[in-house]
Formats: structure tokens, sequence, C-alpha cells
């Protein structure tokens, strides 16, 4: 007979109610309140960040595609039961999802796109066990982007993860049709 008390799983309303802290940033992880110190973003790293927004935008714009570009840390809540909310760099969240109905300020459901841009900090593990989540949840398409190597990883459900350097294409598809470009363009 097992004497370990169960752990209570905490919801993202739960999440939501903590008091703010801006030294700490909080994900919830299968309902696991997960807190990581916050880090100051380097001038390459929130470069990275316009360059993406700005590159997915102007494709949203010239594909006419409705939906939405996040930036920043974006929160989303990517499950329910047990809970799952991240944050995200960079997302594209298409037109369905934008007009949900949600009650609290964060995306309401997987991002169509989901970008991590590393930074010094982050290890591995973690970003191996965030794409796995991305795509668990129904991400269609992440980009993991490297600013030291000037690399992006692209990963796709059921596909093997494909690496881009800055003498090669950046290609969205199929869940940004049309989706196209230089990924130095991403480092300028």
């Amino acid at each position: 007979m097992s004497t370990e008390t169960p752990t209570r799983l905490m919801t993202v309303e739960e999440l939501l109610a903590l008091p703010d802290d801006d030294s700490v940033v909080r994900e919830l992880i299968e309902g696991e309140l997960r807190e990581y110190s916050m880090t100051k973003r380097s001038l390459k790293h929130s470069a990275v960040v316009a360059n993406l927004s700005f590159l997915i935008k102007a494709w949203q714009a010239s594909a006419e595609s409705e939906g939405t570009v996040a930036a920043g840390e974006v929160g989303a809540i990517l499950q329910r039961d047990p809970d799952i909310a991240v944050g995200i760099d960079v997302a594209w969240i298409s037109g369905d999802l934008t007009n949900s109905d949600s009650d609290t300020s964060l995306i309401d459901g997987p991002p169509t796109l989901a970008v991590e841009v590393l930074s010094p900090s982050d290890t591995h593990q973690s970003i191996s066990e965030k794409v796995d989540l991305y795509l668990k949840c129904g991400v269609l398409l992440v980009w993991v982007v490297d600013p030291h190597f000037q690399t992006v990883t692209v990963f796709r459900p059921d596909q093997l993860p494909e690496q881009f350097n800055i003498e090669q294409e950046l290609d969205g598809s199929p869940a940004l049709p049309g989706f196209r470009c230089p990924v130095a363009a991403v480092f300028k």
C-alpha cells in the first residue's frame, strides 16, 4: 500500500491567480507548476524575435491569411486536463483560434506555429521537452532558432526534424502555405 499522497494538479486558472512576480517565468506542464528565473533577453535574441514576427506578418499579408502573429513570451494553453500552459517566443495563431472565447489573457489552444529562440540559459532537455509538448498538443510547425549558429531546426508531426542554415531557405508549408524566406533574413 502506497503512503505517498497523490500530487494535486494545478489548473490554468490557479496559475493565473498566483501573485505577479517579474523575477520568474511560470509554466504549467501536465498540471505541474514550473518556475524559472527570468532571464534578460539579449539584443540578438530580441532582434531575431522581431525579424521572425515581421517575416511572418509579411507572409500573412501576402497570403491574405486570417490570424495573428504574436511575440514575446506569448502565453498559450496547449491542453486542458491536465493543463499545459507555456510561453512562446513567436506564435502564428490561425483565424479560428484567434476568435476563440478565452476567459484568460492566454491563447486558448495550440497555435499553428510555435517558435523558440534559444537563449544561453536554455538546455537541450528543456527545449526537447517543449518541442515534444508542442507536437503532442497539436502544433503543426515548430521552429527552434539558434542565434549563435544561425540555424533553424524545423519540426513537424510524424516527420524527421530538418535543420537549415543561412545559405538555405526556410519553408513553412503546409502549415503556412506559401511561406518562404532566406534563413539569413531571420538573423539580419
